[in-house]
């Protein structure tokens, strides 16, 4: 992130406090420096406001060994405000702290980016370094907001991710341009590589049998791909480079001379496997916080050996039968429902149809040979056979009247639109009527025959061409 980038506060213009300030803290880091704790730095000498720094990261945790790039410029107002810090060292995949995002923005209270202890006029460059190291701790996770007390598979899964990544891309930097302002540092840089070249071998046995597989990140959602034997080919391309590079390889002896834990020749043998006769991915001589082999996320996908083959084998075959299953009953159930929705379509569409010829043929037929003003003319109208029967009992209601017979017109049973079931038999005298009589035969008859409830469930052509056909002789049976 460059100074025109943060605003005018940052372009190098530094107060008179601030130019002192930093030349003192400059001395300071010279005379007592930060590299036995794994710190490095470097003040641009063209713009003094601007600073880099590689943090090695500590042994015991998932960075161990790996050099990460941080970048500050500092405010021209300062130590009023805090320096503004970029993290350098990525892909902008993979999430190598909850602090330190892809972006480069580091998330930190002394810096003014995150809650908690801020900065203050007695903060130091020096202290912003320590801060930032501190994030690279054995259990990252644990850092973000939420996962505080985390132990369980989440942080494990994190961590080993963070191990191979640490060796995919943190160590092999140099495989790819720098910027700019890390040049005055690259000859430290692969003097830090060639220190820790072994342990960094040694540390990929881990991965060894991990090869081809994926892991997606329980919190940010990064996926790792496992290739361990391109980044090991990759790591002994680089160190070949290196070593014809007399001042890397000058500084790296420089290196061991000094005895830095974060560089030092004994503890780089101690970890090689060549020296101690130790198997690749063995957990001899490995830190104690390190010993965690790669979690087995939920999202891990197979690999190209034959287990794994038939895993995905088994998955493929149960998602078919799966789909299967599932479309047989969906077929099925529209089937069901089709054929419902079907038959009570066509039942309804012939019953209207049979009461609806029924109902035209008594119009048409018996309708012509009656009186205009016959009851029976009116109630033709009606659907079905049976309302002759009734009809019957309005009309011989109107003939009581005509005759005078007042008494039995107001009988009870004619108040009420349709008689009661056994009203043939309460009513003796209109048995001895010949027409009522004649009309009550002709409309049981052709009842049983053609009327009744089972009639009206057959509905194919030839039924209803004989149930209109039986309409049809009502008026030849009235006439005889």
């Amino acid at each position: 992130m460059f100074s025109a980038e943060l605003g005018h506060e940052f372009n190098g213009e530094l107060s008179v406090v601030a130019t002192r300030r930093l030349l003192r803290e400059q001395a300071d880091l010279n005379r007592d420096g930060l590299e036995t704790q794994g710190i490095f730095h470097h003040f641009d000498d063209v713009h003094p406001h601007k600073a880099v720094a590689i943090i090695i990261g500590p042994d015991g945790s998932p960075y161990a060994r790996a050099p990460y790039l941080f970048r500050f410029v500092f405010p021209n107002t300062y130590p009023l405000k805090p320096p503004s810090a970029t993290f350098c060292t990525g892909d902008g995949r993979v999430r190598f702290n909850p602090n330190l995002y892809t972006n480069g923005k580091v998330c930190l209270s002394i810096l003014g980016t995150w809650a908690g202890p801020s900065w203050t006029s007695l903060s130091t460059f020096r202290s912003v370094l320590l801060s930032i190291q501190s994030l690279l701790s054995l259990n990252p996770l644990q850092n973000e907001p939420g996962h505080e007390h985390e132990t369980g598979r989440d942080c494990d899964l994190y961590s080993a991710m963070l191990r191979y990544e640490s060796l995919a891309v943190a160590a092999l930097q140099l495989t790819k341009p720098l910027a700019s302002c890390f040049e005055p540092m690259r000859e430290l840089l692969g003097a830090i590589f060639l220190c820790n070249f072994h342990a960094y071998k040694h540390s990929l046995g881990e991965f060894a049998a991990c090869e081809g597989c994926l892991d997606r990140c329980p919190v940010y959602g990064f996926i790792s791909k496992y290739n361990p034997s391109w980044v090991r080919q990759q790591l002994e391309e680089l160190q070949a480079e290196l070593l014809l590079r007399p001042e890397a390889v000058a500084v790296a002896e420089e290196l061991r001379k000094q005895a830095l834990p974060s560089c030092s020749e004994e503890v780089a043998c101690a970890r090689s496997s060549d020296e101690t006769g130790q198997s690749a991915g063995s957990d001899e001589g490995v830190p104690e916080g390190a010993r965690t082999h790669v979690a087995r996320g939920v999202w891990r996908m197979a690999g190209p050996s034959v287990y794994q083959f038939l895993r995905r084998l088994c998955l493929v075959m149960v998602l078919i039968l799966a789909a299967l299953g599932f479309g047989i009953a969906v077929a099925f159930l529209l089937g069901a429902v089709a054929s419902r929705a079907h038959g009570q379509a066509a039942s309804q569409f012939k019953s209207r149809t049979v009461h609806a010829s029924i109902g035209q043929n008594f119009r048409d037929q018996i309708g012509p040979g009656l009186p205009r003003n016959h009851e029976l003319y009116r109630q033709l109208n009606q659907k079905h056979a049976g309302a002759l029967n009734d009809a019957f009992f309005h009309y011989q209601k109107r003939l009581f009247e005509a005759e005078g017979d007042f008494d039995r017109a107001m009988s009870p049973d004619f108040e009420t639109s349709t008689p009661p079931p056994d009203a043939n038999s309460s009513w003796p005298d209109m048995n001895a009527l010949p027409e009522y009589n004649k009309l009550r035969k002709v409309v049981e008859r052709l009842s049983r025959r053609e009327f009744s409830a089972e009639s009206f469930g057959m509905h194919d052509s030839a039924d209803l061409r004989r149930m209109t056909s039986v309409t049809m002789e009502l008026p030849e049976e009235l006439s005889k």
